[in-house]
Parts: structure tokens; C-alpha cells; sequence
């Protein structure tokens, strides 16, 4: 089965959204991370 171009393109769009929001997600989740920490040890 081919893919046609616009498929590779919207897949290759897809990715970087994903990795993005993945990337944004571990960047939330070591901020909140940090702050409880200090918030614990204060």
C-alpha cells in the first residue's frame, strides 16, 4: 500500500505536533515537580 504525498505530509505534521506536546508535558510535570518539592522541603 502507497501513501500518497499528502499522507507522508499530514503524518510528518502530525509527529511534530505530538512531539511538541509531549515535550510540553514532561516541562509541566518537572515545573509541578519543583514546586511541590520546594513546597514540601520549604
Amino acid at each position: 500500500m502507497a501513501l500518497r504525498a499528502d499522507d507522508l505530509i499530514d503524518r510528518r505534521r502530525l509527529r511534530r505536533k505530538l512531539t511538541f506536546w509531549r515535550v510540553a508535558a514532561i516541562i509541566v510535570a518537572a515545573a509541578g515537580l519543583i514546586a511541590f518539592s520546594a513546597w514540601i522541603y520549604g
